[in-house]
């Protein structure tokens, strides 16, 4: 648990976050052209939202398809393997290129064997008769049963209860070979009713049936088949979608489960409940642990289903979840604000040699009524009264309903400067929601700065008279809304110590900015000090926010102002044509990141203690994306990429084999890896 003063921080970050993003959209009359340009912490008047123009849809994003197999009949879940000879040529490929799998090694040969040998202690003489190119399934049927007035409430079922339920559909070459590599079977009337039954030597039955390219192995249950039948059916038409595939019927296991699932339930609210109490304000935290569980047990209650893909290749390794949600509930609503969006035309106004990337796109509508809860944790956190929590509601509503749900965020080297951010949302009226975003940030501002010095008062901390003064005048600037009398007092207090700080606003086009011009003299730093400044932010850096018809940006580093321009007036940076980028995300969804490791240590290689050197050619990706029916995020990561942090770690960092950095125009980078030249045509993942 976090010390009382970093959770409250921590609190504050994660709710102006949560709440500066929020996004809403309304029609409004076209805005006029501003007079000037605002301060940079500027307040001026509350904006008027009503008179704001609203911004064009977005393009809409391609629907993806879902996994068509519907469960019921009390199946509770599934496992799918792509096929024998699949998840052998990929465990091989993978296991050869990351030196797992010895030269020469044959992991199929071994395994099939070991699978034979189990298969013959079993009666089943030779595996033949499976077929190895096609999906091998598993299931697990929980029938419902009669409580036993013995047990107490929440009684776990017996063990051998769920066992009896796991079945198989695996696919075969044909009936008879099948059945011929069954020596041991009974068949006919001494089957029970089925094709054939095996007797393990414990007396376990496995029971035996077929289907047009299918047999059904069920357990125990004699009966089982009957019940399983028709989802088996399904499952033997579903070509596996991964290496692995698997899924959990959310709405059959609330059927048989439902104690176990209350059970759960309580415990989440118990332990939430157990950590408000630990440390810090009671208040604040019941506040914040009320509403992660809240949301946990949202999720418990109002999903349908859960699907994890696992999938691989020799380029790619990928992990993947999907839920789908019960129609009309809380969840299935914040799932859906995803549906049809794209993050693609955001994304694409970063810098190309970004090396971290964020986008998002949401329905704006649906994101504000998820406001209220996280507002009320701000009133907790920052102690407002209820005319101040009044204020700073209406506040941050006003801004939300002046976004329009698109949102990206990028890290790339500016220049000779390691680190330089821009981050740039959709506006219906770009100006108004920088002028509003300044007054939310100076009035939460002014609210942490009374609560810090009430705290400190309680614990008996007095403050100097240079203190105060100091205090008074920020407090005031923050109330005008003004930065320049700060700068005019504590500039020159900063310059004895190598910083200069130079405010200023400018307007191109439709375009109007803030700058805070932030200058350091080497010379007056300490000698270790200076080098990793410089290394950092470069000779110079700076602040930037700028405004514009549809969209507001906030940027810093040595080229901040023209890259925040340039965002606000719609000009692509390039990120999504570069190749790391197209290789990474070939698939667009409503949530994008993207890392390029190698790209990111090249910027930074003057900190590293060790020589790193890795390709910037290949990236990570996470893509979030609203299929037919389910919302799925899945993470791919280049088996080169693990392989070159492999190498590098095995010999201190110098990793071989042609993953040095990357050559060629890095654009305004002198890194040395930003960007690769265009990278071989990526294979498409399964």
């Amino acid at each position: 648990m976090f010390t009382q003063r970093y959770f409250k921080a921590a609190i504050v970050a994660t709710a102006c976050s949560a709440l500066v993003a929020q996004t809403g959209c309304k029609k409004k009359e076209e805005a006029k052209p501003a007079a000037a340009a605002a301060s940079p912490v500027g307040k001026d008047e509350p904006v008027k939202v009503e008179e704001k123009a609203a911004a064009a849809a977005p393009a809409a994003a391609p629907v993806l398809p879902d996994v068509e197999l519907a469960a019921g009949e009390g199946i509770a879940g599934w496992i799918s393997v792509k096929s024998v000879n699949g998840l052998f040529d990929a465990v091989e490929a993978i296991g050869g290129k990351l030196g797992a799998i010895p030269p020469g090694g044959n992991l199929r040969t071994q395994m099939m064997g070991a699978a034979t040998g189990n298969a013959a202690q079993a009666g089943i003489k030779d595996l033949e008769w499976l077929d190895k190119t096609r999906s091998i399934h598993l299931g697990v049927h929980d029938q419902a049963k009669a409580a036993d007035p013995a047990a107490p409430a929440g009684t776990p079922p017996n063990p051998a209860e769920i066992a009896s339920g796991i079945f198989a559909v695996l696919p075969i070459t044909s009936k008879d070979a099948m059945l011929a590599a069954m020596t041991t079977a009974k068949k006919d009337a001494e089957a029970e009713g089925h094709a054939a039954m095996l007797v393990a030597p414990k007396g376990e039955k496995v029971y035996i049936d077929f289907l047009d390219k299918h047999a059904v192995l069920t357990m125990v249950d004699k009966d089982r088949y009957a019940k399983v039948s028709a989802f088996a059916k399904r499952i033997a038409g579903v070509d596996a979608p991964g290496l692995l595939y698997v899924g959990v019927s959310v709405d059959d296991l609330a059927k048989t489960r439902k104690a176990e699932i209350d059970n759960f339930v309580k415990l989440i609210e118990a332990m939430g409940n157990q950590a408000a109490a630990k440390e810090g304000n009671p208040a604040v935290n019941a506040q914040v642990m009320g509403m992660y569980t809240k949301m946990l047990t949202t999720y418990v209650n109002d999903l349908s289903r859960i699907e994890v893909l696992l999938t691989g290749d020799i380029n790619n390794l990928g992990f993947e979840v999907r839920a789908t949600a019960k129609e009309g509930t809380k969840l299935a609503k914040q799932l859906g604000a995803a549906k049809g969006r794209t993050t693609l035309s955001m994304a694409n106004l970063l810098p190309a040699n970004s090396y971290l990337s964020f986008a998002a796109s949401s329905d704006p509508v649906a994101a504000q009524e998820q406001m209220d809860e996280a507002l009320v944790m701000l009133k907790e956190a920052l102690k407002l009264d209820q005319a101040g929590y009044d204020t700073m509601a209406r506040d941050m509503k006003d801004l939300a309903k002046l976004m329009d749900g698109n949102s990206a965020l990028g890290l790339y080297p500016d220049g000779s400067a390691a680190l330089g951010m821009l981050m740039v949302a959709g506006a219906t009226d770009g100006e108004a929601a920088v002028k509003q975003g300044k007054r939310v940030i100076g009035n939460l501002l002014l609210h942490m700065l009374t609560m810090v010095r009430a705290e400190n008062k309680a614990k008996g901390k007095t403050e100097s008279a240079e203190e105060v003064e100091a205090i008074a005048a920020v407090e005031q600037a923050l109330k005008d809304g003004k930065l320049d009398p700060v700068l005019t007092k504590f500039g020159p207090k900063l310059e004895p110590a190598g910083v200069k700080l130079t405010a200023n606003t400018s307007k191109e086009g439709d375009v109007a900015c803030d700058t805070l011009d932030i200058g350091y003299d080497a010379a007056k730093l300490p000698p270790d000090d200076a080098g990793k400044i410089k290394a950092v932010v470069g000779d110079k850096t700076a602040l930037v926010i700028c405004g514009g018809k549809g969209k507001m940006a906030f940027g810093f580093g040595p080229g901040a102002l023209e890259k925040v321009r340039a965002a606000v007036a719609g000009k692509a940076g390039g990120l999504t044509d570069a190749p790391a980028y197209k290789a990474a995300l070939a698939q667009d969804g409503a949530v994008t990141v993207y890392v390029n490791p190698g790209s990111a240590i090249a910027a930074f290689k003057s900190l590293i203690p060790m020589p790193l050197n890795i390709s910037g050619d290949k990236a990570v990706s996470f893509v979030c994306a609203h299929r037919a029916k389910s919302y799925g995020c899945g993470l791919s990561v280049p088996v080169d990429l693990i392989k070159a942090g492999m190498d590098a770690s095995r010999q201190g960092g110098a990793a071989p084999g042609g993953m040095a950095p990357a050559e060629g125009d890095h654009g305004d980078d002198d890194h040395g890896a930003p960007e690769a030249p265009a990278a071989p045509a990526p294979t498409a993942k399964p």
